[in-house]
């Protein structure tokens, strides 16, 4: 049986689509367990643009592709790369590169061309994540995505209103499109998750930070091992396979553990 924990999704919001957009999750190695953290979205085959917060002190990160969360593919994080002048206290620059073992096998999203500014505020905007569906609902692992509109724009970041939706914890690093352009990055909100979100800029990042470090050479080590190996499915294990990953029939009786909330409170 399947046990779903407390996580965090879009609060009002509906099924998503978009591939590209991904959780991440901690795994311990031949556990049965692991835990959503936050979201992240594709800009490369193997490199996932996310908030600054959801990696800063993280080790043994994975990715996972595909929804709901455990029926999909998990790849591990080799390396992250946070902006030079993120600060945690004020979310000033709350943006991150993740780089991954592998391609992730979708198709990524562009980086976008367009900017934000005064002319934006009362635009409609686009958000996606992984997360609960309302503050102590249990998640059921699905992506989500919802609309919400753009009340203030300002230099590092911009602030949406519910229309009719709003993030929530665990959307932390997930996407904001404007349009079609990816534009935002969830960083924060109210504790409630009723009255206004926080994100982070993209735009004034694009050519200092995002851009060179999608280009960037990629990691030609493996990540560290999360612990001995395994033995495979019917040697006596417990169900996981020589690389430390969960076998195929173990994902399915994966359970999401109640994560700490990366979408944080401000007053």
């Amino acid at each position: 049986m399947i046990a779903w924990a407390l996580v965090t999704a879009i609060v009002g919001g509906t099924p998503s689509t978009d591939d590209a957009v991904v959780a991440f999750v901690e795994r311990p190695a031949c556990s049965d367990e692991f835990t959503v953290t936050c979201s992240g979205t594709l800009v490369a085959p193997q490199v996932v643009l996310t908030a600054a917060h959801c990696v800063v002190g993280k080790t043994g990160l994975e990715v996972h592709v595909g929804a709901p969360v455990g029926s999909g593919a998990f790849i591990a994080v080799t390396e992250t790369v946070v902006h030079p002048m993120f600060d945690d206290a004020s979310h000033a620059y709350d943006i991150a590169i993740v780089r991954l073992a592998e391609p992730a096998g979708v198709t990524p999203i562009a980086l976008p061309t367009a900017t934000l500014g005064a002319s934006s505020i009362g635009t409609s905007a686009r958000v996606v994540g992984f997360g609960v569906v309302g503050a102590g609902e249990v998640a059921d692992g699905e992506r989500r995505t919802g609309t919400m509109q753009i009340s203030a724009v300002d230099p590092l970041t911009f602030t949406a209103t519910p229309s009719p939706s709003n993030t929530c914890g665990g959307d932390s690093g997930g996407p904001v499109f404007v349009g079609d352009q990816l534009l935002g990055i969830t960083i924060a909100g109210d504790p409630t998750c009723k009255v206004r979100a926080t994100n982070a800029r993209v735009d004034i990042s694009i050519d200092d930070f995002v851009r060179p470090q999608i280009q960037a050479p990629l990691p030609t080590t493996p990540p560290p091992s999360g612990g001995p190996p395994c033995m495979k499915p019917g040697d006596g294990d417990d169900g996981c396979n020589a690389s430390g990953a969960t076998s195929g029939w173990l994902a399915l009786a994966l359970a999401l553990r109640g994560c700490t909330r990366r979408r944080r409170a401000t007053a």
